[in-house]
């Protein structure tokens, strides 16, 4: 028995521990009409254990890939360029950016990376967002390479003795470790470069003759990681398990290939339109610790808007407030942070919201309010936005 498992306590405690806030990203080859990304968030410290009322995602856009036999293929995100890896397994990986990243996302397409020879086909992958490196597993071996040095092998090492790994996962807070799972479910831990540390059964019933497929480490849930990390699963047949409280967190569809967390703010609902313009709030950068360009960008209002407020609050605020056509207010008790006077023409702002260093967990909420005189109330307010900061 690894010591890690003791981390997993009955639901009854579960209520004292923070609980995250941010979301997973899942990939899904399946060709030209099929390949995509699916976004859905983690569990919610401002609504209980149940999760909260997040605005649906559903299917992100994704390179087109078609499917192969389980268990190849995979993704990862580097946040702190928002940047997308996915792979079917074989070939190559391919680059894209996060789509819901920024009001207006970046548009210039990323090459292509090659899969080193040596490796041959990848079960798993994940990126260290400090080096630039990716680390790859293909069933027998686990490879640390990188891509700016034309994917040149860093390092490594045997993947035993566990079963085959489907899924691969990396914490910055913590670089000397490489995490895994096996396709029965064991998160695995191995040393940066080699060595087995040890691992954790599931501790939940294993879905009937399902194969685990994607790994998800919450990085945002600072007080509990490394101790007890909190961990989700991704099974084959959609089902999404949270390792920590060996709980079936949400259930999508079959045939994703990789799982991977993604330091992104879950939207709540309650936009109100004004006119024929449906205003949107998005970050401009993924929220991890010491982001000096981190901000939040409104969008999407009407050509002539007079001004746009970013209201901020910490956790702890009431109910939402229903505001009519306005839309939904979700940070009664919040400040304004800053106003902007848009000039003639204007349909986006951005607002700047530094994140210097040591905030790893801070948990925020953020909402604008965009002027509109044909609303009743001379406003209209965006989805809000339930934001933590990841390392």
């Amino acid at each position: 028995m690894n010591p890690r498992n003791l981390c997993v306590l009955p639901f009854a405690l579960s209520l004292t521990l923070p609980l995250a806030a941010q979301n997973m990203l899942g990939y899904h080859p399946g060709g030209a009409a099929g390949t995509h990304m699916t976004e859905y968030p983690m569990r919610s410290p401002a609504f209980g254990p149940g999760g909260g009322p997040g605005v649906p995602v559903g299917v992100l856009p994704a390179p087109a890939r078609p499917a192969q036999p389980r268990p190849l293929g995979s993704i990862a995100v580097d946040d702190t360029t928002g940047v997308v890896y996915t792979t079917n397994g074989l070939g190559s990986i391919q680059r894209s950016w996060y789509p819901r990243l920024g009001v207006v996302p970046p548009i210039v397409a990323l090459p292509n990376l090659p899969i080193p020879a040596a490796v041959g086909q990848v079960h798993g992958m994940a990126v260290d967002p400090v080096t630039k490196h990716l680390f790859l597993c293909n069933g027998v071996m686990m490879f640390e390479v990188n891509p700016l040095a034309g994917m040149a092998i860093v390092s490594s090492w045997p993947q035993a003795p566990m079963n085959t790994l489907t899924d691969l996962e990396f914490d910055p807070a913590q670089p000397g470790n490489v995490y895994a799972v096996s396709t029965v479910g064991e998160i695995a831990t191995y040393v940066r470069g080699g060595g087995f540390v040890g691992f954790v059964a599931p501790t939940y019933p294993i879905p009937a003759g399902g194969m685990a497929v994607g790994l998800a480490l919450d990085r945002s849930d600072a007080p509990v990681v490394p101790a007890c990390p909190h961990w989700y699963v991704l099974w084959d047949n959609g089902q999404v398990w949270d390792q920590q409280f060996a709980a079936l967190h949400t259930v999508v569809y079959g045939g994703h290939a990789g799982l991977t967390y993604l330091a992104s703010p879950v939207n709540l609902p309650g936009a109100g339109a004004c006119g024929g313009a449906t205003p949107i709030v998005r970050v401009s950068t993924l929220a991890f610790d010491n982001n000096p360009g981190f901000g939040i960008e409104a969008g999407g209002f009407a050509a002539g808007t007079p001004l746009a407020a970013l209201v901020l609050n910490l956790p702890g605020f009431g109910p939402p407030i229903p505001a009519g056509a306005a839309g939904t207010f979700w940070l009664p008790g919040g400040w304004t942070h800053a106003v902007a006077v848009l000039g003639p023409g204007a349909t986006r702002v951005r607002f700047a919201l530094p994140l210097p260093a040591g905030l790893i967990g801070l948990r925020f909420f953020a909402q604008c309010a965009i002027a509109c005189p044909a609303a009743a109330a001379g406003h209209v307010l965006t989805d809000a936005l339930q934001i933590e900061v990841s390392s």
